[in-house]
């Protein structure tokens, strides 16, 4: 009993003493009690509290502006306007990128710093949460076509000069897409962009077809054959729309087909030249235009001609009064006196000299006065004439210098006329300019010589010129470059300032079967023409087509020289060849052995 108590004794006394309890390592601390863990623990860094999400960073300056992240109305992008979106405020001007007078970023501020806006499709459908913009709506329907770089043989409207794809007159219903669109010429009722009076496409080049192989051109099975070589994609007949051999188009009553219309021309073999198509305007040959005004100042007295009148040259114009003119034959009459009275001294002279009275010396001075004399009055009458002085009367007449028609006569009775001030001007009216304006993209073709059609605004037929000068530079705003031809006008009929179409003739085909444009026309994916067999009766043949000068095209097909073919008209017939989609129902579709 009395050792149980000792030892426990000694162990709650041993920790006071510095010794181990039994069984325990002499250098092991004692266990730390749970307080004495709290208190003697060196305090620790205090706990890291939960990381915080790091805060949002303003966006940065794009290197190039996305239509998809762009505000319109501020000029910066959607994701940087601070005007729409106030919540982004802090970001920008905790990173010092803010423009306190403009309210916006002050890297994208487009007062200060300006991003260049996007191309934007306005067409796009507006993106998710937009906040009022004002974006265009997407039409209904596609999109309008845009301007293709390069004309496509494929997708070419030859009647109207125009892409397929882009022909309003030919396809109405792309007609709200492109007023949509804002490309739309109401002038000529065509796209804008590809208007050929206004901004003109030049028209595709196609290949030239060889000549169809000899024999029978009615055999229709051999020329579909040779024409199926020749593309190497033609189609089998009898897929498309009423085209199978043997169809034909008959009018109940022949009368018919003349009520309608319908007109032919023979199909003849001749060469297309390669055109360069472009706008042009006419004015008067500057190599023979005159500009009237009075040689020496005066006030006008008289008035010989009026606009339009035709007059030669040396033909009195204008009646002057001057006093300039007034001076010089009052001068002239001093002049002329004194020569009378120089002469009269030589003589004297020359008589005292021959009775031994007066020197040689005398005789010389004399005639020296006599010379001067002469010469003074020679100037003064040099004067007069120029300036057409009529004799001593104070006026003189301003004459034409060139034959031609008074295009312009500004002049009045009473005008104050010097070298300044136009009195009239004169024209040569047998030969004018045409300054024909071709797009930069074929300029390269042009050269002196070439020949020009010119189709005038308001003139029946055409007229033929000849290009002389070429400039030596690119208009910087039209990107054209003009071509001047000159143009006979014996009859005087032309208008200077009137405009024209031109077709430059740069190069020229070889002979090939050709029909007007007018009579091609689109039955599915094939080219037909019909060709009149009998009276009021039509057979649709498909062809191939060449090169087209805009008025006619190559064609290759079963197509005999001197056929009579549709051009007026055809496009009724072939709605008969489409019921199914227009139905026109005039005359009766028969087909094959019908």
């Amino acid at each position: 009993m009395t050792r149980a108590l000792c030892w426990m004794a000694l162990c709650w006394m041993a920790p006071c003493l510095g010794l181990a309890t039994l069984g325990c390592q002499p250098d092991r601390p004692a266990t730390p009690t749970p307080e004495k863990v709290a208190s003697e623990t060196p305090s620790a860094a205090p706990s890291e509290p939960a990381r915080a999400k790091p805060e949002r960073a303003a966006p940065k300056r794009p290197a190039v502006a996305d239509p998809d992240d762009w505000c319109m109305p501020h000029d910066v992008p959607e994701s940087m306007c601070t005007l729409c979106n106030p919540e982004l405020l802090p970001l920008f001007k905790a990173a010092g990128d803010y423009c306190e007078e403009h309210r916006l970023p002050e890297s994208v501020c487009p007062q200060c710093n300006p991003l260049p806006p996007p191309i934007v499709n306005i067409y796009a459908d507006p993106p998710a949460g937009d906040h009022g913009h004002a974006h265009r709506a997407r039409p209904p329907g596609d999109e309008a076509p845009r301007r293709p770089a390069v004309a496509d043989p494929d997708d070419w409207c030859p009647p109207h000069d125009v892409p397929e794809s882009m022909c309003t007159l030919c396809n109405p219903e792309l007609l709200p897409l492109f007023e949509a669109a804002g490309d739309y010429c109401k002038e000529h009722r065509l796209p804008e962009s590809v208007c050929p009076q206004c901004n003109p496409l030049p028209p595709p080049v196609m290949n030239v077809y060889a000549d169809p192989p000899p024999g029978d051109h009615d055999a229709r099975a051999g020329a579909e054959a040779a024409a199926a070589d020749h593309a190497g994609h033609a189609r089998p007949p009898g897929e498309e729309h009423g085209l199978a051999p043997g169809t034909r188009i008959r009018f109940r009553d022949p009368a018919i087909a003349a009520t309608a219309g319908i007109t032919t021309v023979p199909a003849v073999r001749s060469g297309l030249a390669e055109r360069i198509e472009a706008p042009a305007r006419l004015d008067h040959d500057r190599n023979r235009l005159a500009d009237i005004r009075a040689p020496i100042a005066g006030i006008v007295r008289a008035i010989e001609v009026d606009l339009g009148d035709r007059v030669e040259a040396g033909q009195p114009l204008f009646g002057l009064e001057s006093a300039r003119i007034g001076d010089l034959q009052a001068r002239r009459r001093a002049a002329r006196a004194r020569l009378e009275t120089a002469r009269a001294e030589v003589r004297r002279q020359r008589e005292l000299k021959a009775n031994a009275i007066t020197s040689e010396r005398r005789v010389e001075a004399a005639r020296r006065e006599a010379a001067e004399a002469r010469a003074a009055l020679k100037a003064i009458e040099s004067g007069l004439e120029l300036g057409g002085a009529e004799a001593d009367s104070g006026r003189f007449v301003v004459r034409a210098p060139i034959d031609g028609v008074v295009i312009h006569r500004p002049a009045v009775l009473g005008t104050y006329a010097d070298e300044t001030v136009s009195l009239a001007t004169v024209a040569d009216p047998a030969r004018k300019w045409a300054l024909v304006d071709v797009p930069e993209a074929r300029a390269a073709a042009l050269r002196p010589g070439l020949p020009v059609e010119l189709r005038i605004t308001g003139q029946p037929g055409a007229v033929r010129g000849t290009i002389d000068v070429v400039a030596a530079e690119i208009d910087p705003r039209t990107r054209a470059v003009t071509a001047r031809a000159t143009v006979p006008d014996p009859e005087g009929r032309l208008r200077a300032g009137a405009f024209a179409r031109a077709s430059v003739i740069v190069e020229a085909s070889a002979e090939a079967l050709t029909v007007p444009i007018g009579a091609i026309q689109q039955v599915g994916e094939r080219s037909v023409v019909f060709v009149q067999t009998a009276a009021g009766v039509y057979s649709p043949r498909a062809v191939h087509l060449g090169r087209s000068d805009g008025r006619r095209v190559h064609v290759l097909g079963d197509v005999a020289p001197g056929a009579p073919v549709v051009v007026e008209g055809a496009f009724l017939l072939r709605t008969e060849l489409m019921r199914d989609a227009i139905g026109a129902g005039c005359c009766e579709v028969e087909g094959p052995g019908e």
